[in-house]
């Protein structure tokens, strides 16, 4: 059973990725939060396979979470998705670049995250 994170401080963007993910994988242990403590927190506690991060978030952001888990070895090798509603994907082609795997642009397709969670 895969376990995944998600954290968006949408609401709606929790809601709508958590049924795509269970159309997806109904046996998929998902995991959503709205801030980085959470996440953080969720991360600490369980064994990841793949974070889904919004970048663009009050306080602590998903960039932060993301250079967070590269500094903590269990945690290093963590496929990582990041969302952005923006459409500006700037702060990937810099140094987040090498930390994440794909990054997806909202509202994300069904197909489109299926398809990176084969590649994973």
């Amino acid at each position: 059973m895969k376990k995944i994170l998600v954290l968006d401080d949408s609401q709606t963007a929790l809601f709508d990725l958590n049924s795509k993910l269970k159309d997806i994988d109904a046996g998929a242990k998902i995991y959503c939060v709205s801030n980085y403590d959470d996440a953080k927190s969720i991360l600490e506690s369980n064994s990841i396979d793949i974070a889904i991060v919004d970048l663009q978030m009050p306080e602590k952001n998903g960039a932060d979470l993301i250079v967070y888990m590269k500094g903590v070895s269990a945690m290093e090798n963590i496929p990582i998705i990041v969302l952005t509603g923006s459409g500006d994907n700037s702060l990937l082609k810099t140094s987040l670049e090498p930390m994440v795997n794909h990054y997806l642009n909202k509202p994300v397709s069904q197909e489109h995250l299926k398809e990176l969670l084969q590649e994973l």
